[in-house]
């Protein structure tokens, strides 16, 4: 039974079910899309860097789960970038309590299902603490674009290591190129605040859906076989749905003045 609740739970700590969530985050935001495009972007650099610290600290995974590496945890700490992030932005407490349980949750029920010990998911919590102190730190003092020159340069970084060591991972494209997206789209799109927010925001939702699904038939008919193309999809995903957004908005605008 318990281990049940638990594989569902870590449902909601997979990246299929994050992303979603920080694309209609996005979307229904009216003042702090950026929230969520932070957010997002702060998941793909850990997804980037998490991939660094399994090399360096090479602890092996549980031997029922095959070859890898274990420590840090890759799922808590892309659960923590993510609903972390978010705990650290929403300054009301009862979100921040409701997040850091379910953080609670996700790590207790990597334990339960046996994917990693204790040590593995402390690591990984540890290691976020450490970051959103420094983007905190980095934030206040240097402002929003040495942040986003910080991420880049570590990022393109950790790439060029990992390079060395081989063929770079998937997921680690998809990582790369989302943090990209995430970094323009955070550079170049202010908040957007739909209005009438209900027919916009559902007119918006429907539109970028069948965006999303032109471009994986797109991407899927050009069969790309390096990664480092098949994956660019992960970086434009931001772009549209922040396009979509403004081209709803102007549409509106006109819509309600002609009416």
């Amino acid at each position: 039974m318990l281990e049940n609740i638990a594989f569902y739970l870590l449902k909601i700590g997979h990246i299929t079910f994050i992303l979603p969530v920080a694309v209609l985050g996005m979307i229904v935001s009216a003042r702090h899309q950026d929230r969520y495009l932070k957010a997002a972007a702060c998941l793909f650099w850990v997804m980037i860097i998490n991939t660094v610290l399994k090399l360096l600290f090479k602890v092996p995974l549980m031997p029922h789960l095959g070859h890898g590496f274990a420590f840090p945890s890759g799922h808590m700490h892309a659960s923590c970038a993510f609903y972390g992030f978010l705990a650290y932005e929403i300054k009301k407490p009862s979100v921040r309590a409701v997040l850091m349980l379910l953080l609670a949750l996700l790590g207790s029920s990597l334990i339960i299902r046996h994917y990693h010990d204790l040590k593995d998911v402390l690591g990984a919590a540890t290691f976020f603490v450490t970051e959103i102190t420094l983007y905190h730190q980095l934030t206040r003092r240097g402002g929003a674009v040495v942040t986003m020159l910080i991420a880049i340069i570590s990022a393109v970084g950790a790439m060029i290591y990992l390079k060395t060591l081989g063929p770079v991972p998937f997921h680690v494209w998809l990582a790369f190129w989302g943090l990209a997206g995430c970094l323009i789209t955070l550079a170049l799109a202010p908040n957007i605040e739909l209005k009438p927010r209900a027919l916009s925001t559902a007119i918006a939702t429907l539109i970028t859906a069948g965006a999303f699904l032109a471009m994986m038939r797109l991407f899927k008919y050009l069969d790309f076989k390096a990664y480092y193309l098949s994956e660019i999809r992960a970086g434009l995903a931001p772009i549209i749905v922040i396009s979509i957004k403004a081209a709803t908005k102007r549409f509106m605008q006109r819509f309600v003045k002609t009416s």
